[in-house]
Formats: structure tokens, C-alpha cells, sequence
């Protein structure tokens, strides 16, 4: 599953499936 763009503006690998949120991560 993709995943959207974080509150930083970078794409996010690990996401939440319940709330559909994303972390960003390096």
C-alpha cells in the first residue's frame, strides 16, 4: 500500500492501515 505525503513533505515507508497515517522515515 502507498502511502501519502508526511507533515514534512517527504514520502513515508511505515503507515498506519487504521488511521491511514503516514511516518516519515529516512
Amino acid at each position: 500500500s502507498k502511502c501519502r505525503i508526511g507533515k514534512d513533505g517527504f514520502y513515508s515507508v511505515t503507515c498506519t492501515e487504521k488511521e491511514n497515517l503516514c511516518f516519515t522515515q529516512f
